[in-house]
């Protein structure tokens, strides 16, 4: 019995409340909010576990950047993750400009900076060409219109990168106005490896991230087509060219056209090619064009009307 005056001693311990544990009879202490305890101990062993904060709000770096830095540690003479997989390449070629005969050289050059998984080449699909029988290339029509192959090809690109990912652009063409698209590429952070012949400008060049030149081998003499015939128009053609050449670098393609209708009436929209370049372009083995442009001139091949059968005028 306590003595008078005698004053109990508060308990100045916090209170825990009690709380019924969900199907058992046993009463738990009311918690606040608590750390997410891990199987992990503090010292790496398997004593007592340690606390780790709730894993929902951590901020993990994206997947690739860990498979990255774990390439770099083990390989650190390694540039990257690109070093040791095989990127995609996408191989889009200007059927209206480049050769046929390169076909084997471009997807060389291609495979030394990744896979082909797209390979097309793009030009009048309703005209003769070899670029139809070329082995791993898909041909696609571009249509009859002008530049309508430059437009395609520019719009797959842009397709190709933003919808499939694709990092890595093998551009073919010696065509100066795809200086436009190496850079809009390069803008978003893709690989353009140019490839074009030696009248390629230094403009489309330099907007490349690297530009290979194909090589010239055959390029000046190519095997005449089987069975080409030179009609009058082909001979009243190489007569006009002859006549007009400047130093021997031909004539103006946008000459052609005046000049043979002025003297022979000759009006290209007449025949099935409609076009002065789409005709001059189906006959490789008798012309040879420079790219597309105001100063592109055309020059005629003189063993190639010495090879072909002549039509009697």
């Amino acid at each position: 019995m306590p003595c008078a005056g005698y004053i109990p001693r508060q308990d100045t311990r916090p209170q825990v409340s009690a709380k019924q544990d969900p199907g058992t009879s046993r009463a738990r202490p009311e918690e606040g909010p608590q750390l997410r305890v891990s199987g992990a101990t503090r010292d790496g062993g398997k004593g007592a576990p340690g606390i780790q904060p709730d894993a929902s709000s951590i901020a993990f770096p994206p997947r690739c950047q860990i498979l990255d830095v774990i390439v770099l540690q083990c390989f650190p003479n390694c540039k990257g993750l690109e070093m040791l997989m095989s990127q995609s390449v996408s191989v889009l070629v200007d059927g209206d400009n480049i050769s046929c005969r390169h076909a084997g050289q471009i997807l060389s050059i291609a495979a030394r900076h990744g896979n082909p998984t797209v390979v097309r080449v793009y030009a009048d699909a309703q005209r003769c060409s070899a670029w139809h029988d070329a082995p791993g290339y898909r041909m696609l029509h571009a249509g009859t219109g002008k530049n309508a192959a430059d437009i395609l090809l520019a719009l797959d690109a842009m397709e190709l990168m933003l919808s499939r990912n694709i990092r890595c652009f093998v551009i073919v063409s010696s065509d100066g106005d795809f200086r436009h698209l190496a850079t809009r590429l390069r803008e978003h952070g893709a690989t353009v490896i140019g490839v074009g012949e030696a009248k390629a400008p230094q403009t489309y060049r330099a907007c490349c991230t690297v530009f290979e030149e194909i090589s010239p081998a055959g390029s000046e003499h190519p095997e005449p087509v089987s069975g080409m015939t030179a009609t009058a128009l082909d001979l009243k053609i190489r007569k006009m060219i002859a006549a007009h050449s400047i130093s021997g670098a031909g004539m103006r393609i946008a000459e052609l056209a005046p000049k043979m209708h002025c003297q022979h009436g000759v009006r290209i929209s007449a025949h099935p090619e409609r076009r002065w370049r789409a005709y001059l372009l189906s006959r490789p083995a008798l012309y040879d064009l420079d790219p597309r442009g105001p100063e592109a001139m055309v020059r005629f091949r003189p063993e190639g009307f010495t090879a072909a059968v002549q039509q009697p005028i």
